[in-house]
């Protein structure tokens, strides 16, 4: 009897963690999917930048040898997909002229060849895609580069495209003006409130849970408060209160990181602070706008960098947004989810690529050959 009943007990204990264990996996699976196809893609192009940098034929032979693998036909239909456009491209446009080894050279073109072939008869392009390929070509005119593709009399416009319908309408001047006076009256409000307590117990004040919680759940408070010094109290009083809350060492503490020149908010404050809330004290749609104003704030910090026009990747409702946002920051926080969702999936993969060092390292090498 005791034998059948260990075994009953074992059989659900097993049926249990096996339950639990399936629904680990499936959490895994979704958080890693994006870090495997970084790794990926970084496996495969770190050899050619490093033969780029030491002129040395193993690292380009490695680069011929993995071709197969990643211009895998599966990794068409996956988030890969973008990574494997600006890849083919940059290597097709800016590099493959300055490769001396013909027997890579032809493995590497076979491949890229063989994948733009199968894009061209059996695949529509969507927006992702379009961004890949206008960020690997606003660097032609940089570089002083004819743009191609790897085909022979092919363009762009050969190409099936998803539909792109994005007809999201913006939020006017008056309505925004509107808006942010309302929020700066709420800010006004906590000021008025935190300084009328401060000169009761004349110690440094935190903030209630309560009011914490409500500023970082509103972004629009966040930046009233960050960007300007009148608020320095409040900004005080959230640094002590995030402290005692969450032991958050990010907080302790140069203002100067809160004097957002280049970042609409501080660029790890979703990172280090919002993403320890509880789902409780945490709200989806908060998280999403903190990941655009990352996301946008990155990208334009990489644009500057590497010289390209961020607005020759957009559609023109985006080119519109990101005009209104550079003339007024606030508006980043007057854009609908949906708006938010579709510029995150097809632009976030941007920050990834870094190819612009290596431009600049092969134009050089070109400049050199010429002058000798």
């Amino acid at each position: 009897m005791k034998k059948v009943l260990f075994l009953i007990l074992s059989i659900l204990v097993t049926i249990n963690f096996n339950n639990f264990a399936q629904e680990i996996i499936i959490v895994d699976t979704e958080n890693t999917e994006h870090e495997k196809i970084i790794e990926n893609y970084n496996n495969y192009s770190s050899m050619l930048k490093e033969y780029l940098i030491t002129n040395q034929n193993d690292y380009l032979k490695s680069y011929a040898s993995l071709s197969d693998e990643f211009y895998n036909l599966e990794n068409t239909f996956s988030p890969m997909l973008p990574y494997l456009i600006t890849e083919s491209l940059f290597y097709w446009n800016f590099f493959r002229n300055k490769i001396d080894d013909e027997n890579s050279k032809n493995i590497i073109d076979n491949e890229i060849i063989l994948f733009w072939n199968y894009l061209k008869e059996n695949f529509r392009l969507g927006k992702s895609e379009v961004v890949a390929y206008n960020y690997v070509k606003s660097f032609s005119s940089i570089y002083n580069v004819e743009f191609v593709l790897p085909l022979e009399k092919l363009s762009i416009e050969d190409f099936k495209f998803q539909n792109d319908e994005s007809n999201y309408e913006l939020i006017s001047d008056t309505k925004m003006r509107n808006d942010f006076y309302h929020n700066l009256s709420k800010v006004e409000g906590m000021l008025f409130r935190l300084n009328k307590n401060k000169e009761v117990l004349d110690v440094p004040m935190a903030m209630s849970e309560k009011s914490f919680y409500e500023v970082c759940n509103n972004p629009k408070f966040l930046y009233i408060i960050f960007n300007d010094k009148k608020y320095n109290l409040l900004l005080d009083s959230f640094i002590k209160t995030s402290e005692l809350l969450y032991k958050v060492n990010y907080f302790d503490f140069d203002k100067t990181k809160f004097e957002n020149k280049n970042y609409i908010l501080p660029k790890n404050f979703y990172d280090e602070l919002y993403s320890l809330f509880s789902v409780e004290n945490s709200l989806y749609e908060v998280s999403l706008q903190y990941e655009f104003c990352n996301l946008f704030s990155s990208l334009l910090y990489k644009s500057l960098k590497e010289g390209f026009d961020i607005s020759t990747l957009l559609n023109e409702t985006e080119v519109k947004v990101y005009n209104k946002i550079l003339e007024n920051f606030y508006f980043a926080f007057c854009i609908d989810i949906e708006f938010i969702n579709s510029f995150l999936e097809n632009t976030k993969f941007l920050l990834n690529l870094d190819y612009s060092k290596y431009l600049m390292i092969s134009n050089l090498k070109t400049e050199g050959d010429e002058n000798e």
